[in-house]
């Protein structure tokens, strides 16, 4: 793990943390030499290129989960399919820990003997309601509302007839 100089309050300091290149370069040079492929500069540019928005995290359990299952050496896509996946799982355990905290918090005040429910419910409610201003009324549509009513009623006094 190559250590880096960070300058913090103008003292310089050791971090531990590797760049996203280098751990970039490191996936892929592994990957190559698992399966056999010799990699050009350029293409390990092109592949800076392509993954440069991604977190690093994704991408090494991407290449990860390439290396269980594959072959030969992936083509971008295919890790970007990967990485995808991998979102997807981060994004559900999100929901999931945030799901059983507040299972865990109705729980806590269950057990303390709060009342609870209805308070949420009207704090939501009250948050709806504060936050937008009602719509001013469009003063023509109390007279087309007006009108369908009497076209209703008509067309009920009608089928009442027959």
């Amino acid at each position: 793990m190559a250590i880096e100089l960070a300058r913090t309050n103008g003292a310089i300091s050791t971090t531990p943390a590797q760049s996203w290149t280098l751990i970039l370069n490191g996936l892929l040079n592994t990957t190559a030499r698992v399966l056999r492929k010799e990699l050009t500069a350029r293409e390990i540019l092109l592949w800076e290129q392509l993954l440069s928005n991604y977190r690093i995290d994704g991408i090494e359990w991407a290449f990860a989960e390439y290396l269980r299952s594959s072959k030969f050496f992936p083509m971008p896509a295919e890790i970007t399919e990967l990485y995808a996946t991998w979102v997807t799982t981060e994004e559900n355990k999100k929901r999931e820990a945030a799901e059983r905290r507040d299972r865990e918090e109705t729980e806590r005040r269950r057990a303390r003997g709060e009342t609870f429910g209805i308070h949420e419910v009207l704090r939501d409610f009250n948050e709806l309601v504060t936050a937008k201003a009602m719509p001013a009324s469009d003063p023509t549509r109390r007279a087309e509302l007006q009108d369908q009513k009497v076209r209703i009623m008509k067309a009920i006094e009608k089928a009442r007839r027959v």
